[in-house]
């Protein structure tokens, strides 16, 4: 919800600790029908997929290069209740992510952190 704007410190590693939030629903695998929430919400796995990489590669590649950014924690691996913005649906049943292209765009950020 808004962009990301890191300031490095020489005494300490930089963490993105919590980022993303971005929420897609998934009806028959939700906690709560009525109610979701998250920073932004999609509407299919392929507009999910595609704002993670803009987001990845847009806001998170450039601060592991100008801010020797060293970690990141996406917010969240799986749904939380009415929190719609995990990877994975609140039962674990579904990925709602496309899995070939967030490997493709982990193996980016992984390689970028080992430079």
């Amino acid at each position: 919800f808004k962009k990301i704007k890191l300031k490095s410190r020489p005494d300490r590693p930089l963490v993105l600790s919590e980022f993303g939030g971005y929420s897609m629903r998934v009806d028959d695998h939700s906690f709560n029908l009525d109610k979701a929430y998250g920073y932004k919400t999609l509407e299919s796995s392929e507009e999910l997929s595609a704002a993670l990489e803009r987001l990845y590669l847009g806001e998170v590649l450039p601060e592991i290069q100008k801010n020797a950014l060293c970690a990141t924690i996406l917010t969240q691996v799986s749904d939380v209740e009415d929190e719609t913005n995990g990877l994975f649906t609140y039962d674990r049943a579904v990925l709602k992510v496309d899995a070939n292209a967030i490997n493709e765009l982990s193996t980016r950020i992984f390689n970028e952190f080992n430079k």
